[in-house]
């Protein structure tokens, strides 16, 4: 028995692109990617909008922001106690720096070995002595005045010196102890070099 197959049925023939069945195919196909195109756009211009609506909100609390600020800001005219301050440091300064001139320049003979002595001086504090005027001359010698507010805390203070290298082998000529007058519990000292006028 024989079959035949037929290959060329309506149903199973291919579509000719340019037919109209194809080209309604084709125009379906661009309209379906130009509405995916539109859609996205429109969500991204959604996004856009939304964006720039913050941004506008940003920028007008800013604009509120620096409004506050330049009323809170304290008017042109200067103040009159703060210039009275300023113009006070201004003298201040001026006198520290013409002090300044009549110190010993660094790296002058003057100079040498004045640091050292005070920073032992600075280093061997004691309780209840204070210094008020100190004197270093060039060959060492020196002049310590000051207050305490008891009269043995002074030999503890030139004790405590003795332990530093720098006055180890130091000698006064003077050491002065007095009662302050009218303070009961302030005595006045001076411990003063050879060679040292007070």
């Amino acid at each position: 028995m024989r079959q035949e197959v037929n290959l060329y049925q309506p149903e199973t023939r291919r579509v000719d692109p340019w037919s109209a069945r194809g080209m309604a195919r084709w125009l379906l196909l661009g309209v379906l990617v130009l509405a995916a195109l539109a859609a996205f756009q429109w969500r991204q211009t959604l996004a856009l909008e939304q964006l720039l609506a913050e941004q506008r909100e940003t920028a007008a609390a800013l604009e509120d922001a620096v409004d506050e600020l330049e009323a809170m800001r304290p008017s042109s005219s200067p103040d009159q106690a703060l210039q009275a301050e300023v113009e006070r440091l201004e003298r201040r300064l001026a006198a520290v720096s013409g002090a300044r001139d009549h110190l010993p320049k660094p790296g002058s003979l003057e100079l040498e070995g004045y640091a050292s002595v005070l920073d032992a001086l600075a280093r061997e504090r004691t309780d209840g002595v204070w210094l008020e005027r100190i004197r270093v001359q060039r060959q060492g010698e020196l002049l310590l005045q000051g207050r305490s507010l008891r009269p043995e805390a002074v030999p503890a203070f030139v004790h405590r010196l003795g332990r530093e290298p720098e006055f180890i082998g130091q000698r006064f000529r003077t050491v002065r102890l007095d009662r302050e007058d009218g303070a009961a519990e302030s005595w006045q000292f001076q411990l003063i070099g050879p060679g040292v006028e007070p």
